[in-house]
C-alpha cells in the first residue's frame, strides 16, 4: 500500500512538470502559416516576372524572311531556321566579297562589293551555317525592298 501510494506522487509530480517536447501555441501557428504565405505569394510573383521577362532571340526574328547576322567582325545574310540557347541555323546564306581589280597603273580602281552564296568555296561547304550564339554581335531582320535581299532572291 506504502509502494501504491509513492507511485501515485511520482505520478502527480510528473504532471505538474512541463513537457519536454515542442510546444505549439497558437501565435506561434499562426505566424508560421503567414510566414509560409509570404513565401508562397514571393514564389509566385518571382515566377510572373521571370516569365514575362525571359524572352528569347525567337521572339524578334522574322521567320519568313531574310536576316543579317554579323559574326566576329563578318556579316553573313540568309534565313534563319532556327534557335535554341546556344546556337543560330543561318540557312540560304549569302556573304559580300570585295572584287579589288587593278588598274593599269599603281592606283588601284575603287573595290566594288559582289554577294557570294556559300558552298562555292574551295572547301565546298553546304550552305547553312550553325552559329554559336555567343559569337554573334547582333541579328538584323532585313526589308524585303532591301538590295541584298533582292539580290539574293535575283541569283535564287
Amino acid at each position: 500500500m506504502e509502494n501504491d501510494l509513492q507511485t501515485r506522487r511520482i505520478a502527480m509530480n510528473n504532471m505538474n512538470k512541463p513537457a519536454s517536447g515542442i510546444r505549439f501555441t497558437h501565435q506561434s501557428i499562426r505566424f508560421s502559416l503567414i510566414a509560409i504565405g509570404i513565401i508562397i505569394v514571393g514564389f509566385l510573383i518571382f515566377t510572373i516576372i521571370n516569365k514575362t521577362n525571359n524572352s528569347s532571340i525567337n521572339d524578334y526574328y522574322i521567320s519568313d524572311g531574310y536576316q543579317a547576322v554579323f559574326v566576329n567582325g563578318e556579316t553573313y545574310f540568309g534565313k534563319v531556321t532556327n534557335i535554341n540557347k546556344d546556337v543560330l541555323v543561318l540557312d540560304a546564306v549569302y556573304y559580300l566579297q570585295d572584287q579589288q581589280t587593278l588598274q593599269s597603273g599603281p592606283q588601284p580602281k575603287e573595290s566594288e562589293l559582289s554577294l557570294v552564296k556559300l558552298g562555292s568555296e574551295i572547301h565546298g561547304p553546304q550552305n547553312q551555317m550553325v552559329i554559336p550564339l555567343n559569337s554573334i554581335s547582333y541579328i538584323e531582320n532585313l526589308k524585303e525592298t532591301s538590295a541584298i535581299v533582292r539580290a539574293i532572291q535575283k541569283s535564287e
